[in-house]
């Protein structure tokens, strides 16, 4: 089979069974928030995946899929993936998200297309605890000038899986597609599409792909069916071997600095001009919400700029429950999401002069690093915690 079939397994997920057993396999898994199929399959200007390829023959390949950017036909954004591969092959395929889902063109080679549906099918939805299937219709060119109806047959589930070392529910796709005007003959133990017009509706290759939410396509496979739909091919397996551009990171040591710190700039509530000898008592409340703030580590102009590439506000909603937990531990201290604090104070003038000030609230901060690896570079960030706040008095300068 030639090798540019291999990467429309990335691009047109396989059909497993349609059965009950999928089915109850969904109902067993925990109830996790569900996923976009932008997550499922996230595509931003330069990011790329590398896998590693099993075919028939067991001769191990490496492929790289990298989003070049996007065009516009028809009013459509489509992103442009190109495709290489040890063999040589180059390709370039064309997918666009709309309506809840996320829809495959086609590819091309030499910059004409070998393969094209129109309209585009729906390869991908957005997540769901259910089974979902569905069947399209549409005119497709595949490997020749001639276009003909084409009929999908896709099935979406859920699934636990292990990836690079850990358990993640994986969103798994299954589709296959075939042409009425075409049946599949064995040859030298493979199934081949040949021009002989035929009732038979076969499905020529079956697809199976696995998405990870922020990942995108962590394995899939594919084989092809021969006319009985019983023997089919050995799978060509292809598994993830990395993933940079998609801000994917990893958290690693925390240090968590010995005492509080405060604030640089106090939030003034009121103000106040004393007679000699006279007082005034204040009172005021202030919530404390204890959001985490991140920041790169101070360094070189090189450092920072290839820093600037995180994405902090992601971040840090993913490590924020890792530096409390590091900065109760460290303090002894139990800290609520959120706290509502109120003070009085009391100023007296003991001069024999005029006295002027701010009434203010000084909010206190722990702080210390976290490790960030990504993209296999490793950054340290500084983060601030909110501690707590107090009342203060504050002459007027």
């Amino acid at each position: 089979m030639p090798s540019r079939i291999m990467f429309v397994v990335f691009a047109l997920v396989g059909l497993a069974p349609w059965t009950d057993g999928i089915a109850n396999a969904v109902a067993r898994q925990p109830e996790e928030k569900l996923a976009t199929a932008a997550e499922l399959f996230p595509l931003r200007k330069g990011a790329k995946w590398r896998y590693e390829i099993a075919d028939r023959q067991s001769k191990n390949l490496d492929a790289v899929i990298e989003v070049l950017g996007t065009e516009v036909s028809d009013g459509t954004v489509s992103y442009r993936l190109h495709r290489t591969d040890d063999s040589g092959s180059k390709y370039d395929y064309y997918y666009s998200y709309k309506d809840s889902g996320l829809y495959y063109a086609g590819w091309k080679s030499n910059n004409e297309f070998a393969e094209r549906f129109d309209p585009p099918v729906c390869i991908l939805k957005d997540d769901s605890p259910q089974v979902q299937s569905w069947k399209v219709k549409t005119k497709g060119k595949i490997y020749s000038d001639r276009t003909e109806e084409v009929e999908h047959r896709v099935t979406q589930y859920r699934e636990r899986i292990t990836c690079q070392g850990g358990e993640v529910t994986a969103i798994v796709v299954n589709h296959s597609y075939y042409t009425p005007g075409f049946t599949f003959f064995k040859y030298d133990g493979m199934a081949l599409k040949m021009p002989f017009f035929s009732p038979q509706r076969l499905p020529g290759m079956e697809w199976t792909t696995w998405h990870v939410k922020g990942q995108g396509v962590v394995k899939f496979q594919w084989q092809s069916v021969s006319t009985d739909e019983i023997k089919k091919s050995p799978p060509v397996v292809q598994s993830l071997a990395s993933v940079t551009g998609l801000g994917i990171f990893t958290a690693s040591s925390i240090s968590v600095n010995k005492d509080d710190e405060e604030g640089a700039n106090p939030v003034v509530v009121d103000s106040y001009r004393l007679e000699a000898g006279d007082s005034a008592k204040f009172k005021f409340s202030r919530t404390i919400t204890r959001d985490v703030t991140l920041a790169v580590k101070a360094g070189g102009e090189v450092e920072v700029a290839s820093a600037s590439k995180l994405d902090l506000k992601l971040i840090s909603a993913d490590v924020s429950g890792r530096i409390k937990a590091a900065v109760e531990a460290s303090t002894g201290t139990k800290f609520e999401a959120s706290e509502t604090r109120e003070r009085e104070i009391t100023i007296t003038n003991t001069t024999n002069k005029v006295r002027e000030g701010r009434i203010v609230w000084i909010d206190t901060y722990r702080a210390g690093t976290i490790k960030i690896t990504q993209d296999g570079k490793d950054y340290d960030l500084q983060f601030r915690f909110p501690t707590g706040t107090r009342l203060e008095s504050r002459n007027k300068e």
